[in-house]
């Protein structure tokens, strides 16, 4: 059996049809345990409404997304986890197409592509396992729905409850250290950023992206091509956020005195790089 852990708050406009990409599997034997972070809207109101044996809902007091999974990991009966959000859509074939590369390929953990504001993510990748050095490497690669994997990974490296932000690239990079991740080159499931969607907020983004930084220095300072991608994603948020980067720039051009590097240190000093940054978001 498949266990599927979806944590939600205040989702009572999206939790139905996330929870129903579940039931529309063309795998069956699944259960799914909805954990309630809290909700003050009417999102109970909606799980109680799907009358389907294998749904299960669990409220808890509000104490964030990594406490609701890591209790859905305690509480769950399946061999085999995945997690989904309550504002994601899962293709039919989604659970079938990744336990069959689980068990072609030997896996421990598998997760695949995802379609995102038009766009397949990742598409720097090929097909094949993956180390930690390359969710560190890459930012936007993995998502918690992409993910299964068998229970045992999941008991061993949980979710950090201290990480405001990016827990799946946190989780990604210390299941990596200790299992067999496998990246699966087909996408499965479609992201949905809401309004109030923690993945928008940019604050959030600079304090995590430093816990991974510091968690992960031992690897980092033997690859300077790596600290200086993490560093100008540093700056990206904390440039969002109006803060200094004069440290990062500093350790970057000490790293990697490229042109490429010295245009940026110019752009941010004139306060356009700022600016630049603001509007994509």
């Amino acid at each position: 059996m498949i266990s599927i852990i979806i944590p939600a708050y205040n989702r009572e406009s999206t939790i139905k049809l996330s929870v129903e990409s579940v039931l529309n599997q063309t795998v069956r034997d699944i259960e799914v345990l909805v954990i309630d972070d809290g909700s003050t809207d009417n999102t109970a109101e909606v799980i109680k409404e799907i009358h389907d044996k294998r749904v299960n809902y669990i409220y808890q007091e509000n104490a964030g997304a990594c406490v609701a999974r890591n209790l859905g990991i305690k509480l769950s009966k399946g061999d085999i986890l995945a997690f989904h959000d309550s504002d994601d859509q899962w293709l039919p074939n989604k659970l079938e197409e990744e336990v069959k590369s689980l068990n072609e390929n030997d896996a421990d953990i598998v997760f695949c592509q995802m379609f995102k504001k038009g766009k397949i993510i990742p598409d720097c990748l090929e097909e094949g396992f993956v180390s930690s050095l390359t969710f560190l490497q890459y930012g936007n690669i993995i998502g918690t729905p992409t993910i299964i994997g068998k229970k045992k990974c999941f008991e061993k490296i949980q979710f950090d409850p201290l990480m405001p932000r990016l827990q799946d690239r946190d989780i990604a990079i210390r299941l990596s250290k200790e299992f067999r991740v496998f990246f699966l080159k087909k996408a499965l499931m479609t992201v949905e950023l809401q309004e109030n969607s923690i993945t928008r907020n940019e604050k959030k983004g600079k304090i995590a992206l430093e816990r991974i930084m510091e968690k992960n220095k031992s690897i980092i300072v033997d690859h300077p091509k790596i600290e200086c991608e993490l560093l100008s994603n540093l700056c990206v948020f904390k440039l969002r956020c109006d803060e200094n980067c004069d440290s990062e720039f500093k350790r970057i051009l000490t790293l990697e005195r490229t042109l490429k590097n010295y245009i940026k240190y110019i752009l941010y000093k004139a306060g356009i790089l700022k600016c630049i940054y603001k509007l994509e978001r």
